[in-house]
């Protein structure tokens, strides 16, 4: 089925290519009026009737076909491409097929166009093929539907809609990524921490070459410092009495004695 596909794409395409004969005689030096109007009318006739006989799906393969399959000029098989493509997209918009409604001959400096003037059930459409001065190459493969007012409209509403909608997207997006910025210096701050980790685990290897766990202080590891009770021996008049009483005993003065501790005996005698 795929290569019945490719044979009547090639086909297609070769028919296309073959109706250029026609006009394939003319020099650079031809002017406006040499132009033959019954032959270009003929070439655009017919490569419409090799796009309007062919079914979707035989357009869908010559759209994907290699370039090679279509044409030996690479650019000569992308131009069938965009035109099959243009060809395809307005099918829904276009209806059934109703008639021929003239054929319309342009001439410029560099171009000639051929228009096909269409009527179909929906619309009316122009399907026009632009060629080269000479006649000899084709330039373009367009075609035209003919839409209401009311239609290019809302067409240009439903795009108005959606550019806005694509903007506030983007601007939505952008908000959520600035209320982000809030948690990275929370996560600088958690990579500072590892880092300082990673560093005082490797300061506290021992000799053996093992690691000990490092423990970072917090509150509860810090030391406890339990206050005593009050001793009696510090009592200021107690140590007068006791200075005195070893001043006596010394024969000396309380000036010279200088008191460092008073402790309590355990063993009272």
């Amino acid at each position: 089925m795929k290569n019945m596909k490719k044979l009547i794409t090639l086909i297609c395409a070769l028919a296309c290519i073959f109706s250029m004969t026609a006009c394939q005689g003319k020099t650079a030096t031809e002017s406006a009026e040499d132009v033959n109007s019954a032959s270009v009318e003929q070439i655009v006739g017919s490569l419409y009737a090799q796009f309007a006989s062919m079914s979707p799906e035989q357009m869908d393969a010559m759209i994907n076909a290699k370039n090679s399959e279509i044409s030996a000029d690479t650019e000569t098989a992308l131009l069938f491409k965009r035109g099959m493509t243009a060809w395809r997209d307005v099918q829904a918009d276009l209806g059934s097929y109703v008639s021929t409604d003239g054929f319309e001959l342009t001439i410029g400096n560099d171009t000639v166009t051929g228009t096909l003037n269409l009527t179909y059930e929906k619309r009316t459409a122009k399907f026009i093929v632009i060629f080269d001065r000479d006649v000899t190459k084709y330039e373009a493969i367009k075609v035209e539907p003919r839409y209401t007012l009311g239609e290019k409209m809302a067409n240009a509403g439903m795009n108005t809609l959606m550019g806005m909608g694509i903007v506030f997207l983007v601007l939505i997006f952008i908000a959520f990524i600035i209320s982000r910025f809030k948690y990275i210096s929370k996560f600088e701050n958690w990579l500072s921490v590892r880092k300082d980790l990673k560093k005082k685990k490797k300061e506290n290897k021992n000799a053996n070459g093992t690691e000990e766990a490092f423990v970072p202080k917090t509150p509860e590891n810090a030391p406890v410092v339990f206050e005593s009770e009050p001793d009696l021996a510090d009592d200021l008049e107690l140590v007068a009495v006791i200075t005195a009483a070893v001043a006596a005993s010394m024969n000396t003065s309380v000036d010279q004695l200088v008191v460092r501790s008073i402790r309590k005996r355990k063993n009272n005698r």
